[in-house]
């Protein structure tokens, strides 16, 4: 607690997003998670210009009550897809979430994964929004190797598992960063892949995928230190050329 900001509600097992609201403010907005009691439907938000925190959830709560979704953000909406509960079940549900619609219609519905899944890596790429391994529950949580994406330029957009090639290997409990075509990073048009979970294991190896070729790239410099359920954020420096 370095800045002594505390959420209102303490969680785990969260899906963040960096987003920015009707009045231009930079926003990080959270999505369910675990508290002691197990997995929640709230939405915190925290503002770091003014370092000012609040609960959404009376108003604009998750659609579900579940920890460990996937998210990434296109065009400044956030969508929140897959979960767990924390005991017996995964989700496939897509909920889309408009920070700067009005209070109590910021979440519309999105389409369902072809996957059921929790712990899922999120990506996206030129509007594409990679939905990466992950784990089923059976009994077990189960890592996987299924990799979908989603079109959210598509007049009905939809998941699709046949277009995007599936991890080398299972991976769960890791993360992500999606490069545009144009960004200034040579990454630009890949996705990393940060680490490998396999529950209750953790790996240091890390991934590339080239979107437009549609390749994983196994080679790709590995962690320092083996782990899963870590969290990451990609943070630009200079002019691009790291």
């Amino acid at each position: 607690n370095y800045l002594g900001i505390e959420m209102p509600y303490p969680v785990s097992n969260y899906t963040i997003a960096r987003l920015t609201d009707g009045s231009g403010r930079e926003v990080f907005a959270i999505f369910g998670g675990r508290d002691n009691a197990g997995p929640t439907n709230r939405v915190q938000l925290f503002y770091p210009q003014t370092l000012t925190v609040s609960d959404i959830t009376v108003t604009d709560e998750y659609p579900e009550t579940i920890s460990a979704a996937g998210v990434a953000v296109v065009d400044n909406k956030a969508y929140v897809f897959g979960g767990y509960d924390g005991a017996s079940t995964v989700i496939a549900s897509t909920h889309i979430f408009d920070i700067t619609a009005a209070s109590g219609s910021r979440w519309t519905p999105g389409p369902d994964l072809n996957l059921a899944r929790g712990y899922i890596a999120a990506a996206a790429v030129d509007g594409v929004i990679y939905a990466i391994g992950g784990d089923t529950y059976s009994g077990s949580l189960a890592e996987q190797t299924i990799v979908e994406k989603l079109d959210t330029t598509d007049a009905s957009p939809a998941w699709n598992d046949v277009d995007a090639a599936n991890l080398p290997f299972a991976c769960d409990q890791t993360q992500a960063f999606g490069f545009d075509s144009d960004a200034a990073y040579r990454f630009a048009g890949s996705i990393i892949v940060a680490g490998c979970g396999q529950h209750p294991d953790e790996y240091a190896y890390s991934l590339a995928y080239d979107t437009a070729a549609n390749t994983w790239n196994e080679s790709f410099p590995d962690l320092n230190q083996a782990r899963r359920n870590h969290a990451g954020a990609f943070i630009p420096e200079g002019e691009g050329i790291g």
